[in-house]
């Protein structure tokens, strides 16, 4: 693979319980350097942002996880979130499709959702030491568990199967590319790329905020990774503990 980091070693797994704990029960061995990355065909126990799953037909999509060592202070700390989004939509619209990063970790495709990241990392004082990146992307699976809200693949949106491989090249180049702008402190660059893709940005969403539904604008992402929401002809922060976006 044409990178110079992530990607030069990939471990296939054909079922593990998440790419993220296999790798995560696997840092201490010398063999799990930075860039190394876990892609599996099934999951046992994949998993999403707070508590929940991450549903997955066996073999129809890509699913893995890889090995950052950004070794920064936590104030960069969100801009590894962002890149990662972008990445992922850089690499969907050169498949051909226009997607937007739903706050705070969802990418979506005409409104529905068709990956999700889940990002764990080691924090030694106030240096971010090292990140494992997971991510769900819905490649070939045309079928989903009733209770998933608006899933939807990329076999869905093209009308025909995707190779999977292929799609993990593309992203794996778009990762490294990107991670690389972050090296060289090219957080603007990074920042201007979220927000342009950032759902519903400068329009109007609906929120539970103190268990009121509440109408807003969002304006952007700030910083710290709080979505910043006009409310009232006011700006508001808030994290993504504290309210949750509802339909309209």
């Amino acid at each position: 693979m044409n990178t110079l980091i992530i990607g030069h070693k990939i471990i296939r797994l054909d079922n593990v319980n998440s790419t993220n704990s296999f790798l995560s029960e696997n840092l201490n061995d010398s063999s799990f350097f930075e860039g190394v990355v876990v892609v599996a065909n099934a999951q046992t126990q994949g998993r999403g942002q707070g508590e929940n799953l991450w549903h997955s037909n066996s073999g129809d999509n890509l699913l893995f996880s890889v090995l950052l060592q950004p070794k920064c202070d936590l104030i960069y700390q969100f801009y590894l979130n962002q890149f990662i989004a972008v990445s992922i939509c850089q690499t969907l619209m050169q498949f051909g499709l226009d997607c937007q990063i739903k706050w705070p970790n969802d990418i979506l495709v005409n409104k529905k959702k068709i990956a999700g990241i889940l990002i764990e990392n080691k924090i030694q004082g106030r240096m971010l030491h090292s990140s494992i990146v997971g991510v769900g992307l819905n490649v070939n699976q045309s079928d989903f568990p009733d209770q998933l809200i608006n899933p939807t693949s990329m076999k869905l949106l093209l009308k025909d199967s995707i190779d999977i491989n292929q799609v993990l090249e593309t992203l794996i180049v778009q990762l490294e590319k990107h991670y690389f702008q972050f090296k060289r402190n090219e957080l603007n660059v990074i920042n201007e790329n979220y927000q342009s893709l950032l759902f519903k940005r400068n329009e109007k969403a609906y929120f539970i905020i103190k268990g009121k539904r509440v109408e807003t604008i969002i304006r952007e992402v700030n910083k710290q990774g709080e979505i910043v929401l006009e409310i009232d002809n006011e700006l508001k922060s808030f994290s993504n503990s504290q309210i949750k976006m509802i339909k309209e």
